[in-house]
C-alpha cells in the first residue's frame, strides 16, 4: 500500500513539472506606454534655492494650512491630523511651489500674445508665427547662452516692429494713398520708423553733453528722450485716426448726397403712379478710391490683406492677422457727453433705454455714437457686454452685462428661447382676429428678399419664426391715407392676407380688408391704406431679422412709419416699434428679472396724434 503524503505538501502533477521561476506578469497597457516613453519626459527645472524656500515658508499662514487639511479630511473621510510635522511638511510644499513660480520665466510673442514658458520653444514658434520680426537665429544664440536678458531685448525690439507694422496695415487698409502727412512726418523713414527718431533723439540728448553729465543725469536724459518719443508716437497715431475719421465722414457725406439725389429723381419719375409708390433708389457703389477711406467697409477689410502683404513683404495670412489685431488694439471711444437713461442696474447687469436712431454697437472701434460707447463712459472705462441688439430705428430696452461671468448663461437663454421679450408697435388698421378676441399668432418663416438686400419676406424656404400679438388699444377712425400725408413704403404692395376669416377676406377683397371700414376695392389698391390704427403688444418667440415688422405686414397691418413694409407719414420720423420689456434669469443668482423701458417722446406723440392710449406699464 502506497504511503500518503501529508496534505500540506501535496502538489499537483503539473506544478511539479513547472519551471522553478514563474513568468513575470505583464503590466497593464497604460503602464507599458508610460515605460516606453520614459526617455521622452520633459526636462524638469531645477528646484528653487533653499533661501527662497525659507522666505516663502515664512509667508505661509496657518489659515492656508488649515484649509488644505480640511479639504484632505473631507476627501478621505478622516479627521485632520494634528501632527506638527505634517503641518510643517505642508508649509514647505506650499513654499516650494511659490518659490518655483516666482523664478519661472515666461516669454510673450509680440505678434500673437501667446505665452511660452520655455525659451527653446520660442525658436519654432517664431518661425511659424512671425519670422518677419523675430529672427530664429538670434533667439537660438541667446537661448544656447542662457541669456534671458538678451531674449527680453529681442522681444522688446520685435514688439516695437510689430506696432509699426500694425499701424502701417491700418494705413494701407483705410487711408487713400496709404499714409497721412501727419503720420509720415512723425514716423520718419519707412524702415526706420520710431526707432530712427529715437536714435537721433538719444544722440542729441546725451551725446553732446556726455562729458558734463554724470551717470544719473544721463539716465534721466535718456528717460526723458524715450518719453518724448513715446508721446510723439501717440500723437502721430491720434492724428492718423483723426485724419482717417475725417476721410470716412467725407466719403459718407458724398454717398448720402448721391442717395438723396437719386431718391428725388426716383420720386419725380414715379409721381402719379398708383403702383404702390416709388421704387427704392438703387444705392450707387462708391468710387474705387473711396473704398480706401476709413469706414465700416467690410469689403475693403476683406480685400486689404492682399495689398498689405504686397506692401510689407509678408504672407497674406500674416497680413490678415496684422490688420485684425491692429483694429482690435484700438481702444473703443467713450461718449462721455451723450446721456444714458438707466432703467435697471445691479452688480451684474445694467439695462438702458436706447433712443431711436442710435446704433447698439459701434460701426468701427474708433467711432463713437453707439450705446456701447455710452456705456463704456458710464462704467468708467470698464467694458460692457452687449447681450442683444436692436435695429438702429427701434427704441427700447437694451441689456448689458457688467461682468463676463454672466455672458455665457444669458447667451444660452437667448439661444434656448428662455428670454421673454415684449415690444410695442403702432399698426396700420385695427387687427381683428377671426375668433373676435384681441390676441392672434403669426407663424410664418422669414426668408431673405430676392431683390432688396436689407429686407425680408415670408417664404417656405425661410427660417421658422413665430410671434404672438395682443391689441392693447384701437382707434378705427384714425385716418392714415394719402390725404393724411401718408406715403407707401418700399414693400407696401407686398403686405399679406388679413387676419379675419374667409367671409371677411371675400368681402374685403384681399390684403388689407381686416382694417374694417374700408371698401374692398380701395383696400386692395397698393396705394390704399385701411382706416384706423392700433397699439399692439408683440411677443416674439424667435429672433429673426425684421421678424415683428414682417409678421405684422404679413398679417395685413404693417407698422406705421416703416419705410420698408408700411407707410411713412407725419406721425413719427421712424418706425413705431419699441422694445418694451425683457425678462431674463440671472445665471449667477437664479433670480428672474423683468426690466421695462418707458416709451420715448416721439412714440407718445404718435399715440396722441392717432387717438391711442399708452399702457400704464409703459409710462
Amino acid at each position: 500500500m502506497a504511503s500518503q503524503q501529508p496534505s500540506g505538501s501535496a502538489l499537483p502533477a503539473a506544478a511539479a513539472a513547472a519551471p522553478a521561476t514563474a513568468p513575470r506578469r505583464q503590466p497593464p497597457p497604460a503602464k507599458q506606454q508610460q515605460q516606453q516613453h520614459q526617455g521622452k519626459r520633459r526636462h524638469r527645472s531645477p528646484p528653487p534655492a533653499a533661501a527662497d524656500v525659507d522666505a516663502a515658508a515664512a509667508a505661509v499662514t496657518e489659515a492656508e494650512i488649515e484649509e488644505i487639511l480640511a479639504k484632505s479630511s473631507r476627501r478621505k473621510g478622516k479627521e485632520a491630523p494634528s501632527d506638527p510635522d505634517v503641518r510643517e511638511a505642508i508649509r514647505r510644499r506650499i513654499a516650494e511651489s511659490r518659490a518655483k513660480r516666482a523664478t519661472r520665466i515666461s516669454f510673450v510673442c509680440p505678434a500673437c500674445s501667446v505665452t511660452l514658458t520655455r525659451a527653446v520653444t520660442l525658436v519654432t514658434h517664431s518661425d511659424r508665427c512671425c519670422p518677419d520680426i523675430l529672427s530664429s537665429r538670434e533667439i537660438k544664440k541667446a537661448t544656447d547662452a542662457a541669456d534671458h536678458a538678451a531674449l527680453e531685448r529681442i522681444l522688446a525690439r520685435a514688439a516695437a516692429n510689430e506696432q509699426r507694422l500694425r499701424r502701417r496695415a491700418l494705413e494701407i487698409c483705410f487711408l487713400d494713398g496709404g499714409r497721412t502727412t501727419a503720420f509720415g512726418d512723425a514716423s520718419g523713414d519707412e524702415d526706420g520708423g520710431g526707432g530712427g527718431g529715437g536714435g537721433a533723439g538719444g544722440s542729441g540728448a546725451g551725446g553732446s553733453a556726455a562729458g558734463t553729465l554724470d551717470e544719473d543725469e544721463e539716465d534721466a536724459a535718456a528717460s526723458a528722450a524715450a518719453a518724448e518719443r513715446a508721446a510723439s508716437e501717440a500723437a502721430a497715431f491720434r492724428a492718423f485716426l483723426q485724419a482717417a475719421q475725417a476721410a470716412a465722414a467725407s466719403v459718407e457725406a458724398e454717398a448720402a448726397a448721391a442717395d438723396a439725389a437719386a431718391a428725388e429723381a426716383a420720386a419725380a419719375a414715379a409721381a402719379g403712379d398708383d403702383g404702390g409708390g416709388p421704387a427704392a433708389p438703387q444705392r450707387r457703389p462708391p468710387p474705387p478710391a473711396a473704398t480706401q477711406a476709413l469706414g465700416s467697409k467690410r469689403q475693403r477689410i476683406l480685400e486689404a490683406p492682399v495689398d498689405i502683404a504686397r506692401e510689407l513683404g509678408v504672407s497674406v495670412d500674416r497680413a490678415q492677422r496684422l490688420l485684425h489685431r491692429a483694429m482690435r488694439s484700438i481702444p473703443l471711444a467713450q461718449d462721455k457727453e451723450d446721456p444714458v437713461h438707466v432703467v435697471y442696474e445691479d452688480e451684474h447687469f445694467v439695462a438702458v433705454l436706447k433712443p431711436p436712431n442710435v446704433h447698439s454697437a459701434p460701426t468701427h472701434r474708433w467711432r463713437g455714437g453707439s450705446m456701447v460707447n455710452r456705456l463704456l463712459a458710464h462704467m468708467g472705462g470698464r467694458p460692457p457686454y452687449l447681450m442683444h441688439r436692436l435695429d438702429v430705428d427701434t427704441s427700447g430696452l437694451l441689456l448689458f452685462g457688467k461682468v463676463p461671468e454672466v455672458v455665457p448663461g444669458v447667451m444660452a437663454q437667448f439661444r434656448d428661447r428662455k428670454v421673454a421679450k415684449e415690444y410695442l408697435a403702432i399698426t396700420i388698421g385695427v387687427p381683428r382676429p377671426a375668433d373676435g378676441g384681441a390676441e392672434f399668432l403669426v407663424d410664418a418663416p422669414v426668408d431673405r428678399h430676392p431683390s432688396v438686400d436689407t429686407a425680408r419676406r415670408v417664404g417656405p424656404a425661410g427660417k421658422p419664426a413665430s410671434t404672438a400679438f395682443r391689441v392693447e388699444a384701437a382707434n378705427g377712425d384714425a385716418a392714415l391715407g394719402a390725404d393724411a400725408g401718408a406715403a407707401a413704403g418700399q414693400l407696401w404692395h407686398e403686405r399679406g392676407r388679413p387676419l379675419g376669416g374667409a367671409e371677411e377676406a371675400a368681402a374685403g377683397g384681399g390684403a388689407a380688408a381686416a382694417g374694417g371700414a374700408e371698401a374692398g376695392a380701395q383696400a386692395r389698391a397698393p396705394a390704399g391704406a385701411p382706416r384706423g390704427a392700433a397699439l399692439v403688444r408683440c411677443f416674439p418667440k424667435t429672433g429673426r431679422t425684421h421678424q415683428i415688422r414682417l409678421h405684422l405686414a404679413h398679417a395685413g397691418h404693417p407698422i406705421i412709419a416703416d419705410a420698408v413694409y408700411g407707410l411713412t407719414g407725419p406721425w413719427m420720423p421712424r418706425q413705431a416699434l419699441h422694445a418694451h420689456a425683457l425678462t431674463v434669469t440671472n445665471p449667477l443668482t437664479g433670480q428672474r428679472l423683468r426690466m421695462v423701458a418707458p416709451l420715448p417722446q416721439d412714440f407718445r406723440d404718435a399715440l396722441d396724434a392717432l387717438g391711442l392710449a399708452a399702457p400704464l406699464d409703459a409710462l
